[in-house]
Protein backbone atom coordinates (compact mmCIF):
# COMPACT_ATOMS: atom_id res chain seq x y z
CA UNK A 1 0.00 0.00 0.00
CA UNK A 2 1.34 3.38 -0.84
CA UNK A 3 0.18 6.93 0.32
CA UNK A 4 1.31 10.43 -1.39
CA UNK A 5 0.01 12.28 1.29
CA UNK A 6 -1.03 11.54 4.70
CA UNK A 7 -3.86 13.57 7.01
CA UNK A 8 -3.89 13.08 10.33
CA UNK A 9 -7.57 12.07 11.15
CA UNK A 10 -8.37 9.98 14.15
CA UNK A 11 -9.38 7.42 11.64
CA UNK A 12 -6.85 7.11 9.52
CA UNK A 13 -4.05 6.97 12.43
CA UNK A 14 -6.21 3.53 13.83
CA UNK A 15 -6.07 2.16 10.88
CA UNK A 16 -2.31 2.52 10.38
CA UNK A 17 -1.94 1.48 14.46
CA UNK A 18 -3.90 -1.70 13.34
CA UNK A 19 -1.60 -1.93 10.09
CA UNK A 20 1.35 -1.87 12.31
CA UNK A 21 0.32 -4.25 14.83
CA UNK A 22 -0.60 -6.92 12.14
CA UNK A 23 2.50 -6.74 10.21
CA UNK A 24 5.95 -8.24 11.24
CA UNK A 25 7.79 -4.95 9.16
CA UNK A 26 6.50 -1.99 8.02
CA UNK A 27 8.00 0.25 5.33
CA UNK A 28 7.90 4.07 6.26
CA UNK A 29 9.63 6.77 4.26
CA UNK A 30 8.74 10.40 6.72
CA UNK A 31 10.36 13.35 6.31
CA UNK A 32 12.14 14.64 9.07
CA UNK A 33 11.60 18.00 10.92
CA UNK A 34 15.22 18.85 8.98
CA UNK A 35 13.30 18.26 5.87
CA UNK A 36 15.55 15.13 4.99
CA UNK A 37 13.48 11.59 4.04
CA UNK A 38 14.06 8.53 6.11
CA UNK A 39 13.11 5.42 5.21
CA UNK A 40 12.49 2.76 8.73
CA UNK A 41 11.54 -0.32 8.95
CA UNK A 42 9.31 -0.84 12.10
CA UNK A 43 6.58 -2.52 13.80
CA UNK A 44 3.90 -2.73 16.27
CA UNK A 45 3.26 -6.56 15.91
CA UNK A 46 3.20 -8.16 19.72
CA UNK A 47 6.89 -10.26 19.68
CA UNK A 48 8.56 -8.29 17.22
CA UNK A 49 10.02 -5.93 19.97
CA UNK A 50 10.97 -6.27 23.30
CA UNK A 51 8.77 -5.84 26.38
CA UNK A 52 7.44 -2.31 27.13
CA UNK A 53 7.87 -0.71 30.53
CA UNK A 54 4.46 0.28 32.12
CA UNK A 55 5.22 3.89 31.10
CA UNK A 56 5.84 3.41 27.72
CA UNK A 57 2.99 0.64 27.30
CA UNK A 58 0.84 4.08 28.44
CA UNK A 59 2.78 5.95 25.88
CA UNK A 60 1.51 3.91 22.95
CA UNK A 61 -2.02 3.80 24.67
CA UNK A 62 -2.33 7.68 25.16
CA UNK A 63 0.20 9.01 23.26
CA UNK A 64 1.25 13.20 24.76
CA UNK A 65 0.80 13.97 21.06
CA UNK A 66 -1.92 12.99 18.99
CA UNK A 67 0.22 13.57 15.51
CA UNK A 68 3.40 12.03 16.66
CA UNK A 69 3.61 8.18 16.35
CA UNK A 70 5.98 6.06 18.58
CA UNK A 71 7.60 2.68 16.35
CA UNK A 72 10.01 0.09 16.93
CA UNK A 73 12.86 0.42 14.73
CA UNK A 74 13.56 -2.96 13.26
CA UNK A 75 16.87 -1.67 12.17
CA UNK A 76 18.19 0.33 14.83
CA UNK A 77 16.53 -2.37 17.49
CA UNK A 78 15.35 1.08 19.10
CA UNK A 79 11.82 2.98 19.86
CA UNK A 80 11.86 5.55 17.02
CA UNK A 81 8.82 8.24 16.48
CA UNK A 82 7.67 10.62 13.74
CA UNK A 83 4.60 13.43 13.19
CA UNK A 84 1.86 11.16 10.86
CA UNK A 85 2.09 14.43 8.98
CA UNK A 86 5.46 13.85 7.39
CA UNK A 87 4.54 10.74 6.29
CA UNK A 88 5.56 9.98 2.55
CA UNK A 89 4.78 6.10 1.61
CA UNK A 90 3.91 3.33 3.29
CA UNK A 91 4.30 -0.34 2.24
CA UNK A 92 3.76 -3.73 3.79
Amino acid sequence: MKLDTYTDTELERFALLQKLRESALTRLVFEKTDGTLRQMNCTLKDGAYPALKQRDLMEQIQPRNPNVLCVYDLDKNAWRSFRLNSIKSVAW
